[in-house]
């Protein structure tokens, strides 16, 4: 048998070491093209999905009278169909608008409120009927306390209000009573924005105004 020559195997030794590199690194290319395929694919489907419109439901919690009392997401939204609701809301837009408190931030919240609740011509009447009486300034003379006595479904979009008011001096002195009647225009549009959410959770809105003073 032949005694091996060094410098033969130095050069095997040497060319088995360089094709093992060669193939590691031919494995690690591989492993890349890998990589940057599916990070190609994931962002596709992240930019795909940032291009889609998505509406997130949310379920509004209601006590006995029906005021709002939770709003948090689900998997599904409705209507307003309760008509303790429809009921609760409108009398408390009522109240709302015609209340006159010595209490300026609460009186601004309460406005605040209403007017997240009308829109369209309902909204143009009460521009009209505060720029006539101004609530701020009739507060430094007396307070108006509404109580709604009854309310009434004239149609689908219809209800009939019927409230009393007492005027009391700053004293709390009684100057006066009054009973006034209203018919309200109502639609309801579903929100879908987080804001308008937290303002009006039933997307419940009146649309007309029409009130008068009974004598």
């Amino acid at each position: 048998m032949k005694d091996s020559n060094p410098y033969v195997e130095a050069r095997r030794e040497w060319n088995d070491r360089y094709l093992d590199l060669a193939r590691a690194r031919r494995w690690w290319q591989l492993a890349a093209v890998a990589e940057l395929a599916l990070v190609g694919v994931l962002a596709s489907g992240l930019v795909a999905l940032s291009l889609q419109h998505k509406t997130v439901p949310y379920v509004v919690e209601v006590d006995a009278l029906g005021a709002a009392t939770a709003v948090k997401p689900a998997d599904a939204a409705g209507r307003p169909t309760d008509e303790r609701i429809v009921r609760y809301q409108l009398a408390a837009f009522v109240r709302g608008t015609r209340a006159v408190m010595t209490d300026r931030a609460a009186m601004k919240r309460s406005l605040d409120q209403i007017y997240a609740y009308a829109r369209g011509s309902a909204r143009t009447f009460l521009d009209d009927h505060y720029r006539a009486n101004n609530p701020f300034e009739i507060a430094k003379t007396y307070t108006v306390l509404p109580a709604v006595t009854s309310l009434l479904q004239l149609s689908e979009r219809s209800w009939q209000v019927r409230w009393s008011e007492e005027q009391r001096g700053l004293d709390g002195t009684l100057l006066g009573k009054s009973t006034w009647e209203a018919v309200l225009a109502v639609e309801t549009v579903p929100p879908t924005a987080a804001d308008a959410i937290q303002a009006n959770p039933f997307g419940l809105f009146v649309t007309e105004i029409r009130w008068t003073k009974q004598l």
